[in-house]
C-alpha cells in the first residue's frame, strides 16, 4: 500500500500535485475537513489509461470529519483540489492498494 497526501490544512481555493498511481486498481481517498459551517467543493480527478482526466469524485464537503470514496479500476495518475472555498480547513489524501 502506498500514501500520498495532496495537501494538508488548505483554507482556500487549492490544486494539488499529481501522484502517479502507477495502474493501481483499488484506491481509498480521504476527505478531512475541520472548522467547516459552510465548507467548499472537493474534486479528486484521474488520469486513465488512455490518458483522459476525469472526475472520481466532486462533491460539496459542509461539515467536519472525514469523508471516504472508493475507487476501483486502473489509473495512472490522480489529483485532488478545494474549488468552491467558504470555509474550514481541508485536507485530502490517498491511499493505493
Amino acid at each position: 500500500m502506498r500514501k500520498y497526501i495532496y495537501f494538508t490544512g488548505a483554507a482556500q481555493n487549492t490544486g494539488s500535485s499529481i501522484f502517479s498511481a502507477n495502474y493501481e486498481h483499488l484506491f481509498l481517498f480521504h476527505i478531512y475537513s475541520t472548522g467547516n459551517t459552510s465548507g467548499a467543493y472537493t474534486l479528486i480527478q484521474a488520469q486513465s489509461p488512455a490518458g483522459d482526466w476525469g472526475n472520481v469524485d466532486n462533491r460539496l464537503v459542509s461539515g467536519n470529519g472525514t469523508v471516504l470514496v472508493k475507487y476501483e479500476g486502473p489509473l495512472a495518475q490522480t489529483r485532488a483540489a478545494i474549488t468552491g472555498y467558504m470555509n474550514g480547513t481541508f485536507s485530502i489524501s490517498v491511499d493505493a492498494i
